[in-house]
């Protein structure tokens, strides 16, 4: 027994001995001064204390591996096991590990789950993370091919009481996630785990009863989020978006979080999205790749929406999609200089990206192409583009449309972005829109570009300025 334990059973037996001098209990024989003792009475004294004394400690036991089970502070450590914990005083052993099994208090609420092997059973993860679902940071290191989904309570198990549960998932509040590759083979070039869909949502009430039971056969989803003031992150882990899947992974409620290195498949579903981030979370992401089903309709790579944020470190690519980059509503993307976005969809016709009543600014320092507009076309509308010391590349079939929007580019480097000879069959303007393409300066004047009557219908700052005067000009 540890000594966690010890403690509190002595506690108990000790405030079982005070009510038992302060009140007969039941069953006990009292005997009177110079009253012989018999051996059967004495017996049954001893029995009755046995008894109580045995209760009182299983009825100590089960609260106390209850408070153990539920606690966002309290774990039990084993040795033998996987978990280890995080945010020790500096006075713990560096690792965290346990020398026996032990009640350990988690400090800042963090709890790593090393070793979580899913080669053998895709619900490691899922049962791991119902297991401790209750405290406020995971961090799980991971193996083999595991059941996404991880909140969910079915476990496979057709018998699932959702009444009797609560509901068929766990969401908590503020809770970070953390999925990375096991490190063993990372640091080996072992190939990527991968979190692919769990075919439990078949057993969700709900869903049979909205779409009918011959969807079980093919409800899986993979469902992956964060949200109410939580964070998400997946490092090192391969996604495979499932067939109900709205999204694969989603942020939302001013949630935070990264997705890095890491490629995402989208399953033959309509108007999925493989990340989507909403209502003002703001998520980093770094060197994902996201490859739609050409063979339906409507997907989004990166859907964008309601003041959500996204910070670019690295590389982002989609392709195969049939709209790349979604953004409405106050949406914003910004970026370093070692990022670049590269879109691509599977209709040389349809959007790359639609731009809406959002903004994207993209620094640079390098020679590298910021935006890559692989094929269709950029549509933006009361929106803006601002490409800071890096420049865009548009592919053959590639153009950017501008209705009441601002473009604003300054390229490091002269003639790294298109020619004016080029322009018109790039870029074209509705409405109101400024688009200033800094490879096109007016060599006596370097804060003026050339655009004017080059056939796009766009005008510059310069041009705008004119216009206005004009017609202020009593």
């Amino acid at each position: 027994m540890n000594s966690t334990l010890k403690y509190m059973f002595s506690a108990g037996f000790m405030a079982l001995s005070i009510a038992a001098n302060s009140q007969q209990l039941p069953g006990i024989k009292e005997f009177a001064d110079g009253q012989p003792a018999l051996a059967s009475e004495v017996n049954n004294n001893n029995r009755v204390i046995s008894e109580t004394m045995t209760a009182a400690a299983d009825a100590l036991a089960e609260r106390i591996s209850l408070l153990e089970r539920t606690s966002d502070r309290l774990v039990v450590i084993d040795p033998s096991g996987t978990s280890r914990l995080g945010g020790l005083k500096m006075s713990d052993a560096p690792s965290g590990r346990a020398t026996e099994t032990t009640t350990a208090e988690v400090l800042g609420g963090k709890l790593i789950i090393e070793n979580v092997d899913c080669t053998a059973d895709p619900y490691a993860l899922n049962r791991q993370y119902v297991e401790y679902s209750r405290f406020s940071y995971l961090l799980f290191y991971i193996r083999g091919d595991c059941y996404g989904e991880i909140s969910s309570l079915r476990l496979g198990d057709e018998n699932f009481d959702a009444e009797v549960a609560g509901g068929f998932n766990v969401q908590e509040h503020a809770q970070v996630i953390a999925i990375y590759q096991n490190d063993a083979d990372r640091i080996s070039g072992a190939p990527r785990p991968k979190i692919i869909p769990n075919p439990d949502c078949a057993l969700n009430g709900e869903l049979i009863n909205a779409y009918g039971a011959e969807a079980a056969a093919t409800c899986s989803r993979t469902y992956l989020f964060a949200s109410f003031g939580g964070a998400l992150y997946i490092n090192s882990v391969d996604i495979e978006v499932g067939p109900w899947d709205n999204q694969g992974i989603l942020f939302s409620r001013g949630a935070q979080g990264e997705v890095s290195n890491s490629n995402i498949t989208m399953a033959a579903l309509d108007y999925s999205s493989g990340i989507r981030i909403q209502h003002g979370a703001s998520p980093y992401l770094n060197n994902v790749a996201i490859q739609g089903n050409e063979s339906v309709e409507g997907q989004v790579g990166l859907s964008m929406r309601n003041n959500a944020a996204a910070y670019l470190y690295g590389p982002i690519s989609v392709a195969g999609t049939h709209i790349a980059l979604e953004m409405t509503s106050g949406a914003s993307i910004f970026s370093n200089n070692r990022a670049s976005m590269t879109l691509a969809v599977k209709d040389n016709n349809g959007n790359v990206a639609r731009i809406e009543g959002s903004n994207i600014t993209l620094e640079g320092g390098n020679a590298l192409p910021a935006l890559n507009f692989t094929n269709g076309v950029a549509y933006f509308k009361g929106s803006g583009l601002s490409v800071i010391n890096r420049h865009i590349n548009f592919g053959e079939s590639a153009s950017l449309v501008a209705q009441s929007s601002i473009i604003d580019t300054n390229p490091q480097l002269n003639g790294s972005e298109l020619l004016e000879a080029d322009v018109a069959r790039h870029i074209q303007c509705f409405g109101n829109s400024d688009v200033t393409l800094g490879a096109l300066r007016d060599a006596e004047n370097p804060y003026n570009r050339v655009l004017i009557n080059n056939g796009t219908d766009c005008l510059d700052n310069a041009e705008w300025t004119a216009i206005i005067r004009a017609y202020q000009t009593p």
